[in-house]
């Protein structure tokens, strides 16, 4: 009876623990995101994230769509809209330009890497 007791007491406290952080999984990726850091390498993949002040949000819809109040796309092509796949975690910007950038969610945090030579990425705070 002793064991089952320390055992129900052990398997308590496992539960509290764990249910005491809040953990970002892919089901939160339809929500709004806010841009906390950018990672821009100088080529030689020694970037690191760096904190930026920004207003900019992304939004994930349930319909597959993606919003962004910055651009995807710079130019001529720009464009704040995209679709995405949770199967392949790629978000496909309205650009006419083929592009297809990946995401993670990373430690409570989305992460999206662009296409660019040297390494860039933009991580995201979900807003609650």
């Amino acid at each position: 009876m002793k064991t089952v007791s320390i055992f129900t007491l052990i398997v308590g406290l496992f539960l509290t623990i764990s249910c005491s952080k809040e953990n970002v999984t892919e089901k939160d990726l339809i929500n709004s995101w806010h841009l906390i850091e950018v990672l821009n390498d100088p080529g030689d993949a020694s970037g690191i994230f760096q904190k930026v002040e920004s207003d900019a949000i992304i939004q994930f819809f349930d319909d597959n769509t993606v919003s962004y109040s910055n651009s995807f796309c710079s130019g001529e092509n720009a464009s704040n809209s995209a679709t995405y796949s949770t199967v392949d975690n790629k978000i496909y910007p309205d650009c006419n330009l083929g592009l297809s950038f990946s995401y993670k969610i990373q430690d409570n945090r989305l992460i999206i890497y662009y296409n660019c030579i040297e390494g860039c990425a933009e991580k995201f705070e979900l807003i609650k």
